[in-house]
């Protein structure tokens, strides 16, 4: 893994749209999301939020409705405009681009946990995660879901300071670590459009000094 400078997006803005003229990012921006023009910056139109204290953003995989999660529920959002439509509990979530369905993050208070959550709606759907590690409480980073549906996950361990990158296999709940070569807590990890991993971490460094008294003192 290569230690980069994130670019333009990450992690608190989502890209829907095609690339081009008509790319768009979703900004959160007090109570309202804003679509904004990724070719100049313009805010192209506002949309009024459920709530004000927004946690995370989502895009449908056609960019025509938006997920957000808003105190604890799980929102649908016509990108149009239009009124908002409860779908389930969430504390954040991402798309699945194969399916469309989401992927939420519910922060309970015996632990964090997973589920598929239908976009139509529906009864939510456990995904298992078979490991010793856990997760963390940052929202889940937009992309973060594969094409193949994989997703990447900053982790927790009992044997460690520091958070890990962890890819999780949704079907089996198979929970394989990423190695890297420095110590860094990892807050939020997506997979990049090349299939690489993009991740922003907080490392942490320090140095012992030694002091002695003047002379004579």
């Amino acid at each position: 893994m290569t230690e980069v400078v994130a670019g333009r997006g990450w992690p608190g803005t989502r890209l829907v749209g095609e690339q081009g003229a008509h790319a768009a990012w979703l900004l959160v921006q007090h109570a309202t999301h804003a679509i904004a023009s990724f070719a100049d910056g313009r805010i192209l139109r506002r949309l009024k939020s459920p709530g004000p204290d927004i946690r995370s953003l989502a895009s449908s995989p056609d960019a025509k409705t938006l997920y957000c999660a808003v105190s604890g529920t799980i929102w649908a959002v016509p990108a149009a405009g239009g009124e908002a439509r409860k779908l389930g509990a969430g504390d954040s979530a991402v798309v699945d681009p194969r399916t469309g369905d989401l992927i939420v993050k519910l922060d309970e208070t015996a632990a964090s946990r997973l589920a598929r959550l239908p976009a139509g709606g529906g009864p939510e759907q456990e995904i298992p995660i078979r490991s010793e590690f856990r997760l963390i409480p940052p929202p889940l980073a937009p992309n973060a879901v594969g094409r193949d549906g994989r997703i990447l996950l900053p982790v927790a361990s009992a044997d460690s300071w520091f958070w890990h990158l962890a890819v999780l296999e949704p079907e089996t709940g198979r929970l394989q670590r990423i190695p890297v070569r420095y110590q860094t807590d990892f807050h939020y990890a997506a997979w990049g459009a090349e299939g690489e991993v993009i991740a922003l971490g907080v490392g942490m460094r320090s140095s012992l000094w030694r002091f002695r008294p003047e002379a004579g003192r």
